[in-house]
């Protein structure tokens, strides 16, 4: 999946959800020490400005990729649940609080979808209401800094709703906006993004609709498109991991138990997906979020074997199984991935 073309595009638009996650027990060790070793190398490469590059020791943005901010972050939030590390605490407050200034310097809401300036990457208040759910964050940034945390989070994600009134509104934006770009089976995942992004503002009704309309419009996204390769098995992984909480309505429970039975028949061998670790992570994120049945955890197990075989002497982690090549945003995911299967290994 890590051509250059899905990378960039990956890049330039990059945008589960309970309200507070409880205290886990150390996983086991491997996975610890994986996600220690990640997370050091996070916080190695970070930038003073609180965000990352988007190949690690590149400099293609010219500094900070601006999407690049939470959805890297998030993997450092991950981590600091299982490593009580401060440094791994301090570099997710460095982000959240260049989210913070940039919010502050951002236009008003001007409920125009044709104009972007205003809305912010939704990946971004996902990790800004999840940091603020780490307590020992208020020792960094205060208890009003953590608490101004969720408050920009919900003001942030009430400009994307300003400009698109409804979740099927949302929904198509997204899913005609990667066709557009010949990207045809990513919308999905654009909009999983913003559906993570909802349930964590407390938008569920907002939520429910974009998800419906994802569902609606699967023959339009879930096809094999050679430009993003396994990007509609990417789009299914997030898909399960944002709906977990939506699982009352029929619709949706039917779709994940559709798309999660496709996603056990498409595992590889070696535990992955097309061999590759994002589409990987992702999938993982997505079937922790289902039932714990015998065989989900059966390919969560190979799935982390695969990602702790693409970890490399820095702990970052390999794009693929024959691509080395390093993605700051993609050590970020694998740390949210392998923090969602600690509770699926029995070792």
């Amino acid at each position: 999946m890590k051509k250059s073309t899905l990378l960039y595009v990956l890049v330039v638009s990059l945008f589960v959800a309970a309200p507070v996650t409880p205290a886990v027990a150390d996983p086991p060790h491997p996975i610890r020490a994986a996600i220690d070793a990640g997370a050091d190398r996070l916080v190695d490469i970070q930038n003073p400005d609180g965000g990352w590059e988007w190949v690690v020791g590149l400099s293609l943005c010219g500094g900070s990729c601006p999407n690049l901010f939470g959805v890297t972050a998030l993997g450092l939030v991950d981590a600091y649940r299982v490593t009580h590390d401060g440094d791994h605490l301090a570099a997710a407050a460095r982000a959240a609080d260049a989210l913070i200034a940039k919010h502050a310097a951002a236009p008003a809401c001007d409920a125009n979808p044709a104009t972007g300036t205003d809305r912010p990457y939704t990946v971004d208040t996902s990790f800004l209401t999840d940091i603020s759910h780490l307590g020992k964050v208020g020792s960094i940034v205060g208890p009003a800094g953590k608490k101004n945390y969720r408050k920009v989070a919900k003001a942030w994600f009430a400009c994307v709703m300003a400009d698109f009134p409804t979740g099927a509104v949302r929904a198509d934006n997204r899913i005609d906006g990667r066709i557009a770009q010949g990207l045809n089976n990513l919308g999905a995942w654009d909009a999983s993004l913003d559906i993570r992004a909802a349930m964590d503002v407390h938008q569920r009704d907002y939520a429910l609709a974009e998800a419906l309309q994802v569902i609606a419009r699967a023959t339009d996204w879930d096809v094999v498109d050679p430009d993003c390769s396994g990007c509609e098995n990417l789009s299914k992984g997030l898909f399960l991991a944002a709906t977990h909480e939506l699982q009352g309505d029929p619709t949706v429970r039917n779709a994940r138990n559709v798309w999660k039975g496709q996603l056990l028949l498409a595992q590889l061998p070696d535990g992955s997906w097309g061999g590759d670790t994002q589409v990987t992570a992702y999938i993982v994120m997505g079937l922790a979020e289902t039932s714990d049945s015998k065989p989900t955890k059966k390919a969560i197990k190979a799935a982390v074997g695969f990602l702790l075989a693409r970890q490399n002497s820095f702990g970052g982690f390999n794009s693929s199984a024959t691509d080395p090549t390093e993605y700051g945003e993609v050590d970020g995911e694998v740390l949210q991935a392998l923090f969602a299967a600690a509770d699926h290994d029995d070792d």
